[in-house]
């Protein structure tokens, strides 16, 4: 059954581009070679500062431990730089994806 990682990371307002940039160009991809990840969304809210991070994975047993994204050199550190640093380190959540539908519309119809 595919599970699903939820993270939400405080960082220090004002680094909203920063912090999506970093994810777009550098965690997103590091992290699409992990073996049994299946989709990576994440949201953001530039007025306070968090972003949520959620990942699809294939299982429970797939599943990086720890804090992502220790799969890439280095990242961790300028991540590190872009949290608030009050807010500590962000716990990893881990739920069963019980439903999983895409809604499809007719074409043109929003």
């Amino acid at each position: 059954m595919p599970v699903a990682r939820v993270r939400t990371i405080k960082y220090q307002t004002g680094h909203d581009e920063e912090i999506v940039g970093l994810y777009e160009d550098e965690i997103i991809p590091a992290a699409a070679e992990q073996p049994g990840l299946l989709q990576y969304l994440l949201f953001n809210d530039p007025e306070t500062g968090k972003v949520l991070s959620i990942t699809i994975w294939e299982s429970e047993d797939v599943v990086p431990p720890g804090d992502p994204p220790h799969y890439v050199e280095g990242l961790a550190r300028r991540l590190g730089e872009l949290r608030d640093p009050a807010a500590g380190t962000p716990p990893q959540e881990v739920f069963d994806v019980a439903v999983d539908r895409k809604i499809e519309k007719p074409h043109g119809d929003r």
